[in-house]
């Protein structure tokens, strides 16, 4: 995918060449299952990735925003 949202979703983001944007909205975006990501997790301001009781895996990340969570989160970076 680009960076505008354009182009095809990839099956997977477990390849490091993919990227996962997070724009075109503001607010709280609640993770709705675990999820891994090797690639570029790019979160925009004003948006919060709030993980609640899931696993977020990530390799790399640009983030502008914020990542909420609680006791029950588990934020993984490799």
């Amino acid at each position: 995918t680009n960076t505008d949202g354009t182009g095809l979703n990839p099956s997977d983001f477990d390849n490091p060449v993919n990227y996962f944007t997070l724009s075109n909205r503001s607010g709280t975006v609640n993770l709705v299952n675990d999820w891994q990501l090797r690639g570029l997790l790019i979160i925009n301001s004003g948006i919060d990735l709030y993980i609640g009781a899931h696993t977020l895996t990530f390799t790399n990340i640009t983030c502008n925003g914020t990542i909420g969570g609680n006791a029950a989160s588990i934020l993984k970076i490799n």
